[in-house]
This record gives structure tokens, C-alpha cells and sequence, in this order.
């Protein structure tokens, strides 16, 4: 008797509620697809990028080497001088160091068929530590290889650190307009002390030995500490124009008072005062000295690594600032 009756129909809300519900399941399902796409793609060009720049950092690293390979391997066909540049700030553990450059020299004395050495130079200045540790070891060398003669040729500045490497040299060759000189030694931080009060900042430091923290640029500076920044300044000060008068004391021509103020000159200038020997570029050297058109190039290949610290280092003429803990010490540049 219930066999051919029909299901009553369902009420209208419930019909429109089932409809609501499967709307909002649609929906979801749509957005987690397409969250799920996005998600795809971002990682996708996460890949992307991430294998480009890896790529990328080993073909840099490929090229330096090879680069770095090809520039020792090149020997030119007729007579040539060997040659190091020295580019850019000196300093320990960048290109211009002295643990880069002494091999670099040493490779650069031992070439037989070379006629001679060459340093070109163009940089503002660096470590008085690096500075005096590549000079000592040039006038080793020139005792080692009598017979093979060295020169320092100025590009656009051969200033301070970079003038004591090229005391190290007999003679100093510069262009007209060169910048030469800066021998004199600088010590510099920046403080903050009424900063620190106005914002009610206090600075806790603690120290096993009474003048560790000296130079804090978070506190006031202590007449104690500007005499014994001035101390170590003279002493450096000292050691540079010592270095400097035992090559050319014989061929400056102005008071050591003027000399050694820490100013500096145009190339023209800079030879009126006996800074350097003549006005010459490279190519004008060493034919002139040599006898030569060429030169083969033993300079060092900078790293990756090596580079970004000569960015981050550069600057103008000689300072002595570095840093040990949290304190200034000197350092030249």
C-alpha cells in the first residue's frame, strides 16, 4: 500500500541551505587549488632563481680562475718587464695584502727572461703594517736579484700606505696629474656620549685590565686617551718617514716640515720636491728603463671574498683605524 507513494517533497530552506553549502565546499575547493598553484609556482621560481645565482657564483669563480691562470701563463713573444699592480686599499687579508703580494713578487724577481720589475700603482693608502711589510721585502729582493731593476709607476694616486710600498723602489715614476704624498697617519671614530644621555642610554662594559676600553666612542673622551692616541700616531708617523728618507733623502728639495705634514700633490709638483723621480707613464718606463714594449702580468687574481672586503674598506688617504673588541687601535689608510 506505501509501494507507488511519492517521497514528499523537501522543505525549501533545507533545499537552499544543501546549495549554500555545496557553493561554499566549490569555493574552497577553488581556492585551495589555487593556493596550492601559487604555492607550485612560488617555489618554482624560488628554484629558478636560487639555481641562476648559484650558476652564476660558480661561472664568476670558473672565470677568476681561469682568468687568474691564463694572466700567469701569458708570456709575451719579444723582450718584456714583469709587472705588479697594486689596485685598490692594502690591507691584511685583501688583494693588496702583504701574504698576496710577496709570492706574487717573489715569481715576479725569479722570471729569467724578464728585464726588469715593475710596480704600478694606484691606490689611496692602507695598513702601515702590510705597507711596511711589502716594502721590506722589496729591498730584499733587489738584494737577491741585483741584475734585475725596480721601478714604482703612479696611475691616478699613490698615496700613503701605497707611497711607503713605493719608497721600497729606487725610483718613482708618476703622471703629471697623479695624486702623491699623504705621508702622515690619521686616527678617527666617530661618539656618541650626549646621544647616549639624552635618550637616558646606558652602556655597560666590562673589562679585565683598566684601559681596555679605551677610545669607547660611547663615552666622553679622556685627556689620557687623546695622549696616548697622539703617542701612537708619532711613533707610526716616525716609522713612515723613516722609511721614506732612506731611499730619497738625498733628492727632496723642501723641509721635512712640509713634506711630512700628511699633504699631498699633483705628479708635477710631487717631482719639484723629490717625491718621485720623473713624469712617466707606464709604456714610457719601461721602454726607457728596459728596453721593452711589453710586460707580463703576475699580479694576484682577487677572489670573490677578497673583493668584497676591498669594496667595503676603500678610502682616501692614510688612516690608522682598526678595530680590536670594541676599541680603536691604529691601522693606516
Amino acid at each position: 500500500m506505501f509501494r507507488n507513494r511519492k517521497p514528499s517533497p523537501q522543505p525549501a530552506a533545507f533545499r537552499r541551505r544543501a546549495d549554500l553549502n555545496e557553493t561554499v565546499m566549490i569555493a574552497l575547493t577553488q581556492i585551495a587549488d589555487s593556493k596550492l598553484q601559487e604555492d607550485k609556482s612560488k617555489n618554482i621560481r624560488f628554484a629558478v632563481m636560487a639555481l641562476i645565482l648559484f650558476l652564476g657564483f660558480v661561472g664568476y669563480i670558473g672565470s677568476a680562475a681561469f682568468f687568474a691562470y691564463k694572466m700567469g701563463d701569458k708570456v709575451p713573444s719579444g723582450g718584456y718587464a714583469s709587472m705588479i699592480r697594486i689596485t685598490g686599499p692594502i690591507t691584511a687579508g685583501g688583494p693588496n695584502s702583504a701574504n698576496n703580494l710577496i709570492p706574487a713578487l717573489e715569481r715576479a724577481f725569479k722570471d729569467e727572461k724578464a728585464k726588469g720589475v715593475v710596480l704600478l700603482v694606484n691606490s689611496p693608502g692602507g695598513s702601515p703594517v702590510q705597507a711596511n711589510i711589502i716594502r721590506d721585502h722589496l729591498l730584499k729582493l733587489q738584494n737577491r736579484y741585483p741584475n734585475k731593476p725596480l721601478v714604482a709607476v703612479s696611475e691616478d694616486i699613490m698615496a700613503s700606505a701605497a707611497y711607503l710600498i713605493a719608497v721600497g723602489s729606487p725610483e718613482i715614476y708618476a703622471n703629471r696629474s697623479s695624486l702623491v704624498g699623504s705621508i702622515g697617519v690619521i686616527m678617527s671614530h666617530f661618539a656618541y656620549p650626549k646621544i647616549m644621555d639624552r635618550y637616558g642610554i646606558e652602556r655597560r662594559v666590562y673589562t679585565a685590565g683598566k684601559l681596555k676600553s679605551r677610545f669607547d666612542p660611547y663615552k666622553p673622551v679622556k685627556p689620557v686617551d687623546q695622549a696616548k692616541a697622539q703617542e701612537v700616531l708619532h711613533q707610526v708617523h716616525t716609522h713612515f718617514i723613516d722609511a721614506v728618507l732612506a731611499t730619497r733623502k738625498s733628492k727632496i728639495t723642501v723641509s721635512q716640515d712640509k713634506l711630512f705634514s700628511g699633504d699631498y700633490w699633483v705628479g708635477e709638483k710631487a717631482q719639484a720636491m723629490g717625491l718621485v723621480d720623473g713624469l712617466a707613464d707606464l709604456k714610457t718606463v719601461i721602454a726607457t728603463k728596459y728596453g721593452v714594449e711589453e710586460v707580463r702580468d703576475y699580479t694576484p687574481t682577487p677572489n670573490f671574498f677578497e673583493k668584497m672586503g676591498s669594496y667595503v674598506g676603500g678610502s682616501i688617504g692614510t688612516t690608522i683605524t682598526s678595530q680590536m673588541g670594541m676599541e680603536q687601535m691604529p691601522q693606516m689608510w
